[in-house]
C-alpha cells in the first residue's frame, strides 16, 4: 500500500474517531444543580434513613400521608417524575375518609398533590378549588389559584387575581390581612402570581413585593417570623425567586453569601433542617427546604417553576403531554455518526475501486477500517450523566443479605449511615460505586494492586493537605488492602471519611 493511501486512511480514521469523540458531550452536558443535595436530604436517617427515594415514598411519606408530607411529595413529583406514587395516594384517600372538616388550605395543597401525583381528575381538584376558594382567608385564594393555574380556567385565574392584588399592603407585602403583611405569606403570594407577571398590574404589585422582601432581610441574610429568623421563610423566599424567573444566586445576595448558603446554616448534619439555629428537627422546615433545594435545581437546569405541572392522565400516573426531554437519546445519534462514518468509507472505496487505485489488499483494508469504526461507534455504549446517575441500588427483600455504609466529612454526611443489598462477591469498592452513582455523585478511583478512592463530589485527595484524602473503615478497623481488596461480608459496617492526615488515623 503506498504511503500517500496510508495517510489517507489515517486522515480518515482519525476524523472519525474525532468524530466519534466530539459528540458525546453535545448530548451529554447536563447542569450541576442541587439534584444530589436533595436526594441526601430524602435519604438522610432524619426522614428514615429509606434504601432509595421510592423506598421514602412507600414508607416514611405514606405514613405521613395527609400529616405534612405534601409538600415533599409534591417535591419529588417534581424532581423525578417517573416514581410510583400509589402507595402515598392510597394511604391520602384512607386519610381523607377518617377525617372530616379538614381546613380549606388543607384540602387544597391535598387536592393539588393528587391531582399532580395522578390521584384525582381535573375536575375533582377543580371542584376542590371552587368550594375552598377564600374559605380560609388569603392562602386559600393563593392554593386556589395553584389549581386554576394548572388548569388553564381563565375566569377563576382573573378572579384570584384580582382579589390578591386587592389585599396587597401599603408596605408592599401580603399578611393575614393588608396592614398585617408577613415574609412567608407575601412569598407565597408572589408564587401564586408569578405566572401573570407579564401583566402590569401584576407586575408592579410583585415588584413592591419584592422590595418588601429586601427591607425586612436582616443581616444575616435570613428573614423573621413571629420575631424570630428562621429556615422556612429563607426558604419560601426562594421558591419566590425562581417562580418569577430571577437568580437566586444574586438576588438578595449580601456579605453573608446567597440565600441557598442561607439556607444550609439551618442544616442539620443528619440532612433535616431546624425552624431556627440551634433548635431541634423540623419536618416543616424540612419539607420546604426540600421544596427550595427542588426548586433551584429546576431553575438552574430550565425546567421552571416548581408549581407548574405538567398533566397526568388520571389513575394512570404517567404523563400525557408536556414531559421536558431532559436525557439525549444517545442510540439515535450513534446510529447516525456510524452511518456517516460507514457511507463515507464506502464512498472513498467507490471512488478509488473506480478510479482503479487500489489493489486487493487495499481494498480488504480500506473495508475493515471502515466497518470496524462505524461498528465501535453504534455498538458503544455511551450515556449521558442523566443516564448514568439515574441507577437503581438493588432492591433489598426479605432474603437479602445486608451492609451499611456512610461517607462523611467531619460531621457532614455526604451519604448518610444507609443500608444495602450485599451481592455476591461485593468488594469496598463496588459498595462505594453502586452508592455514589444512584445518589449522582461523581466518584474517581486510582486503581492499582491496592486500589482507593480519590475523590468524592468536589472533594478528593490533598484538598485540604498534602496527606488529606479519603479512608476507609469496615466495623471500625481501617484495612490494610486497598477498597478493591477487600470482601465484604454480611453485617459489616462500612465508613468512608476524608481526613486531613492519613497518618493521624487509628483504628477506633
Amino acid at each position: 500500500m503506498s504511503c500517500k493511501l496510508c495517510r489517507t486512511i489515517e486522515v480518515i480514521v482519525a476524523i472519525a474517531l474525532v468524530m466519534a469523540i466530539l459528540w458525546c458531550p453535545i448530548g451529554a452536558m447536563a447542569s450541576e444543580g442541587y439534584g444530589v443535595e436533595v436526594e441526601q436530604v430524602l435519604l438522610s436517617s432524619d426522614l428514615g434513613s429509606c434504601h432509595s427515594v421510592q423506598h421514602l415514598l412507600d414508607t416514611t411519606l405514606t405514613n405521613m400521608a395527609g400529616k405534612g408530607a405534601e409538600f415533599i411529595v409534591l417535591s419529588i413529583r417534581q424532581y423525578e417524575q417517573s416514581y410510583n406514587f400509589d402507595a402515598y395516594l392510597n394511604a391520602l384517600d384512607k386519610y381523607l375518609e377518617e377525617t372530616k372538616n379538614l381546613p380549606a388550605t388543607t384540602m387544597q395543597k391535598i387536592a393539588l398533590v393528587q391531582y399532580v401525583c395522578g390521584g384525582i381528575s381535573k375536575e375533582e381538584v377543580f371542584e376542590v378549588a371552587r368550594e375552598t376558594e377564600g374559605k380560609q382567608g388569603i392562602m386559600s385564594i393563593v392554593f386556589a389559584l395553584h389549581i386554576y393555574s394548572n388548569l388553564g380556567e381563565q375566569a377563576d385565574v382573573s378572579r384570584c387575581v384580582d382579589s390578591l392584588l386587592s389585599q396587597q399592603g401599603s408596605t408592599g407585602g401580603w399578611g393575614l390581612n393588608p396592614e398585617a403583611s408577613t415574609v412567608d405569606i407575601t412569598a407565597m403570594t408572589i408564587q401564586a402570581l408569578a405566572p401573570y407577571y407579564q401583566e402590569q398590574k401584576v407586575q408592579d404589585a410583585v415588584n413592591k413585593a419584592l422590595d418588601y422582601l429586601r427591607n425586612s432581610q436582616q443581616s444575616s441574610g435570613s428573614f423573621l417570623s413571629y420575631g424570630v429568623e428562621n429556615c422556612e421563610s429563607v426558604a419560601q423566599v426562594i421558591v419566590a425567586l425562581t417562580t418569577l424567573g430571577l437568580d437566586y444566586k444574586t438576588e438578595l445576595k449580601g456579605d453573608f453569601g446567597s440565600l441557598a448558603e442561607v439556607l444550609n446554616t439551618y442544616k442539620l448534619s443528619t440532612g433535616g433542617y431546624v425552624h431556627m439555629e440551634g433548635g431541634q428537627l423540623n419536618m416543616t422546615a424540612t419539607a420546604q427546604a426540600i421544596m427550595a433545594l427542588v426548586a433551584m435545581d429546576m431553575a438552574d437546569s430550565g425546567a421552571g417553576s416548581i408549581y407548574t405541572f405538567d398533566e397526568y392522565e388520571f389513575g394512570s400516573g404517567q404523563l400525557v403531554e408536556g414531559v421536558p426531554e431532559d436525557i439525549v437519546d444517545i442510540k439515535k445519534i450513534q446510529i447516525v455518526v456510524a452511518g456517516v462514518v460507514f457511507v463515507a468509507f464506502a464512498i472513498y472505496l467507490t471512488f478509488g475501486c473506480v478510479k482503479k487505485r487500489f489493489s486487493p489488499m487495499d481494498i480488504i483494508t480500506i473495508s475493515l477500517v471502515g466497518l470496524v469504526s462505524s461498528g465501535f461507534i453504534f455498538f458503544s455504549r455511551i450515556e449521558t450523566p442523566d443516564q448514568f446517575y439515574s441507577y437503581n441500588l438493588p432492591e433489598i427483600t426479605d432474603e437479602s443479605l445486608t451492609v451499611s455504609m456512610s461517607i462523611m466529612d467531619g460531621d457532614k454526611a455526604i451519604i448518610g449511615m444507609q443500608e444495602y443489598a450485599l451481592l455476591e462477591g461485593d468488594t469496598v469498592f463496588e459498595l462505594v460505586y453502586r452508592a455514589t452513582r444512584s445518589k449522582g455523585i461523581p466518584m474517581s478511583y486510582v486503581s492499582g494492586w491496592d486500589a482507593y478512592i480519590s475523590s468524592i463530589g468536589d472533594l478528593a485527595e490533598g484538598d485540604r493537605g498534602a496527606t488529606s484524602g479519603w479512608v476507609y473503615y469496615v466495623n471500625g478497623v481501617q484495612p490494610q488492602v486497598g477498597v478493591d481488596n477487600y470482601q465484604l461480608k454480611a453485617g459489616d459496617v462500612v465508613e468512608l471519611r476524608y481526613v486531613e492526615s492519613y497518618g493521624g488515623q487509628s483504628n477506633d
